[in-house]
């Protein structure tokens, strides 16, 4: 019962998911996004990239 449960809520996101980020897409106005926070985020991302790039490096220390 549980696995049928599952497959149901996959299917309904599967359906409505392009629906859902098409819909939230159309509705922002990129002449209204302040450049400051689109520069801070993309820094943010670059930054996180940079720590998961060190954490895979430190991971893999030893091993073949």
């Amino acid at each position: 019962m549980i696995n049928n449960i599952g497959l149901n809520v996959q299917w309904i996101w599967t359906a409505c998911e392009p629906l859902l980020f098409g819909l939230i897409g159309a509705s922002v106005d990129i002449n209204k996004i302040d450049k400051y926070i689109v520069a801070k985020a993309i820094g943010m991302l670059v930054i996180g990239e940079i720590f998961r790039i060190i954490g895979v490096i430190l991971a893999l220390i030893g091993t073949d």
